[in-house]
């Protein structure tokens, strides 16, 4: 009887098991998702933190302070991050105001591809 309720036991714990591994699945699928708003800044910041000190590294050993070619380099930095947000700003307002432009066109296209059903 101990041997047949310890199979019994097994077979539990092997669908216990899957339901685990199951939930692990999702949560590690899911999480990243769900955590975008909160991960994103924290790698783009990692991500600059490994681009910038090569670059302040070379200011410093051409004989400027470490003080002002860190401002230097992060002030470059923002500046071409600003030049790159504001292109994109401008390109896809020129694009949100010239779609009045072509809804004969958009029309064609949008009943040559009708929406999976």
């Amino acid at each position: 009887m101990t041997a047949r309720n310890e199979l019994r036991s097994a077979k539990r714990l092997s669908g216990f098991d899957r339901l685990i591994r199951s939930a692990y699945l999702v949560v590690t699928l899911a999480g990243p998702a769900w955590a975008k708003e909160f991960l994103l800044p924290i790698v783009l910041a990692a991500f600059t933190s490994f681009l910038l000190p090569p670059l302040i590294s070379r200011i410093e050993r051409a004989g400027i302070k470490s003080v002002f070619a860190v401002l230097g380099v992060v002030a470059v930095a923002f500046v071409i991050i600003g030049a790159i947000c504001a292109t994109i700003s401008v390109q896809s307002l020129e694009l949100v105001n010239s779609l009045p432009k072509y809804p004969d066109n958009i029309h064609a296209k949008w009943v040559a591809n009708p929406a999976p059903s």
